[in-house]
C-alpha cells in the first residue's frame, strides 16, 4: 500500500508540473501530448486492476472459507534446537538483536462475522483510496492534454487527493489491525491443556505460550506518513487556488 500511495502521489506531482509547463509552452508552440496520453491510458489500466484487486479481496474476505489475514502475536524468538552443534552454509556472523517475530501472514478459515466485518472494512477502504486516486491522476492527465490546461480549476483535485489520503489511509489500517488481532485471539487463545508428560518450559523459552502456540496479542501499526502527504495536497492546493482566482480576475487585462 505504502508503495500505491508513494507512486500516486508522485504521479499528481509529475502531472501538475506537466500542466503548468503546457501553459507556459502554449504561446510559443504546442507540447507534445503523447506522454501524456500514455500517462492517461495506464492508469485507466492500473484503475481497472485495483477495483477487480479490491472487489476480489473483499469477497475474499466477507465470504470466503480461507482468507488471507496478517495476524499479531507477541514475540516469538526463534532459538536453535540444543541437539544441533553446528550450521555448515552460515557466513554472517549475525545475533539476534530483538524480542523476534511479532506478525505472520496466514490463511484462516473459520474467522467470525466481526473478524471478517473488519477485514472487508479495511480492504474495500484502502482499495477506494488507491482507485480515487488512480481516477484523480487520470482527470489531470485528460485535463493536462486540453489546450487551456487551466480552462477547469485543478485545485479542488488536489484537494480531494489530500482529503483521501490523509482519511483513507488511517482508516483503512485500522480496521485491517482490528481484524487481524480478532483473528490473532481467534486462532491462539486458549484456557486449559491436556496431555501427557507436557514441558511447557521447552515453548516459553521461544516465547511461546505452554501449549506450544504462540500467543495472541491485539496490536497493530499506523503509518502516519500518508496523513502529512495527504495535508501537505491540501496546503499546495490551497496556494493554487488562489493562483487560479488571480489569473481569473486578471484575464481581461491582458
Amino acid at each position: 500500500m505504502a508503495v500505491l500511495i508513494f507512486v500516486a502521489v508522485a504521479g499528481i506531482v509529475i502531472l501538475v508540473v506537466a500542466i503548468v509547463r503546457h501553459r507556459i509552452r502554449a504561446a510559443d508552440a504546442p507540447p507534445s501530448v503523447g506522454p501524456l496520453r500514455f500517462a492517461f491510458g495506464t492508469t485507466i489500466v492500473l484503475t481497472l486492476l485495483a477495483v477487480v484487486g479490491t472487489l476480489i479481496s473483499v469477497i475474499e474476505a466477507a465470504f470466503g472459507e480461507r482468507v488471507t489475514v496478517t495476524v499479531p502475536v507477541h514475540a516469538i524468538r526463534p532459538t536453535l534446537d540444543p541437539d544441533i552443534t553446528s550450521i555448515d552454509g552460515i557466513r554472517a556472523e549475525a545475533a539476534l538483536g530483538s524480542p523476534g517475530f511479532t506478525e505472520g501472514v496466514l490463511v484462516v478459515s473459520g474467522l467470525d462475522a466481526a473478524a471478517r466485518i473488519w477485514l472487508v472494512v479495511g480492504h474495500a477502504v484502502t482499495g477506494a483510496l488507491v482507485i480515487t486516486i488512480l481516477v484523480l491522476i487520470a482527470r489531470l492527465a485528460r485535463q493536462a492534454m486540453q489546450e487551456e490546461p487551466f480552462s477547469h480549476p485543478i485545485s479542488n483535485l488536489m484537494a480531494r487527493a489530500g482529503a483521501v489520503l490523509a482519511i483513507g489511509t488511517v482508516i483503512g489500517q485500522i480496521s485491517l489491525g482490528i481484524g487481524g488481532s480478532l483473528a490473532s485471539a481467534q486462532l491462539y487463545d486458549w484456557t486449559g491443556l491436556s496431555g501427557v508428560d507436557i514441558e511447557t518450559s521447552v515453548y516459553e523459552r521461544l516465547g511461546l505460550s505452554g501449549s506450544g502456540l504462540p500467543e495472541s496479542t491485539f496490536a497493530f501499526d499506523v503509518e502516519f506518513w500518508p496523513i502529512g502527504v495527504g495535508l501537505a495536497l491540501i496546503v499546495v492546493a490551497g496556494i493554487m487556488q488562489r493562483g487560479e482566482r488571480l489569473q481569473r480576475d486578471t484575464a481581461g487585462l491582458v
